[in-house]
């Protein structure tokens, strides 16, 4: 079923253990809420028992998720979310919305009750989203991730390893040992020594990623900050010439961000051309596949799951195929059950 829209999008997160939906959605000040298309998709999330996370810029008041007052809108819409089993994740008063003549909390994040326990850490950014919605980020514990730790020895201080060294290990040599038993005493001393020396030259460090964004510049940030403050003093302020001079630098600062983005994206494409590059990208796709998405096929009908978009895929450009049966012949070498319809398919 397509539940997106022109104020809507929703998107299915398939995992190994869980699968939910997420969607942004946007509702006008000048039509009723909640919109159809979302009525419809918090309907259907329900009916699938299917966890639901949405951010909504609302356009609506109401003091259960921190606005100054409540509305006839805010009204209608908290009805409908408690109506249909959702939470509103909102936390505190912090304005979403801002403009030079008004602040409030218009954007509301809602999740199915039985999803909420899952989000942590709501919350609102100070920093600029050079927009007049701020930024408002939280977390979904799905799982602990797994903490990748290394040690690179390139990066050993020898200086320290061997001060550490000296001060473990006795500075007048042992007798030499005349049993096995004294042989192995002395090996796990020298061992001991030097793990801890090395421990103390070459620490294990966490992997973070890198979070260097290719396209971004030095001159990238000053034009950042400049736009900060001219929108830090429009907003104490309040004056209309300030907020008129903070809206021209952000078109200045928007207009680069895009040229060093294109720019940065020309480049790399170019260097694809080359036979490392490409290599590298091939090894990053395959440690990171991308998810087949949801397909419309005959009688306007949409596919909610990724076998039934490979089962489409495979109906439309190869028809005629045919599963194979465990034990056909055919079978042998643990083929699986799409790829043997490919194989058997009468046309090829």
């Amino acid at each position: 079923m397509q539940l997106s829209d022109g104020d809507l999008v929703v998107a299915s997160i398939e995992l190994d253990k869980t699968s939910f939906w997420v969607a942004s959605a946007y509702m006008a000040h000048d039509k009723d809420v909640p919109p159809d298309g979302f009525r419809t998709l918090a309907e259907e999330a329900a009916f699938k028992n299917k966890p639901l996370v949405a951010s909504c810029d609302a356009n609506a008041h109401n003091l259960m998720w921190g606005s100054t007052d409540t509305n006839a809108r805010g009204e209608s819409l908290l009805d409908f979310i408690l109506g249909n089993k959702l939470s509103v994740l909102n936390l505190g008063s912090e304005p979403t919305f801002i403009t030079k003549s008004r602040e409030e909390v218009l954007d509301i994040t809602l999740a199915s009750d039985m999803f909420a326990h899952k989000i942590k850490r709501w919350r609102v950014l100070m920093e600029k989203s050079y927009s007049d919605h701020r930024y408002i980020e939280f977390e979904i514990d799905l799982k602990t991730p797994q903490v990748r730790e290394f040690r690179n020895v390139r990066n050993t201080d020898w200086g320290v390893y061997n001060n550490k060294l000296r001060t473990i290990l006795p500075k007048i040599p042992p007798r030499d040992p005349a049993t096995q038993v004294e042989l192995d005493g002395l090996v796990n001393q020298v061992t001991k020594a030097m793990n801890s020396s090395l421990s103390a030259g070459c620490p294990v460090v966490r992997y973070r990623g890198k979070s260097k964004l290719p396209w971004w510049s030095k001159q990238l940030s000053l034009l950042r900050e400049s736009n900060r403050s001219m929108f830090n003093k429009a907003k104490a302020t309040r004056v209309a010439e300030d907020w008129e001079a903070y809206k021209a630098d952000l078109k200045i600062y928007k207009k680069a961000v895009r040229t060093a983005k294109r720019k940065s994206w020309q480049s790399y494409c170019k260097g694809i051309e080359e036979t490392t590059e490409a290599a590298r990208l091939r090894r990053i796709l395959a440690k990171s596949p991308c998810n087949l998405g949801y397909l419309k096929g005959q009688g306007n009908s949409w596919t909610t799951r990724s076998e039934e978009s490979l089962g489409l895929l495979l109906d439309t450009h190869f028809p005629g195929n045919k599963p194979v049966e465990p034990n056909d012949p055919q079978n042998e070498g643990g083929l699986s059950d799409l790829g043997n319809r490919l194989i058997t398919n009468e046309k090829i």
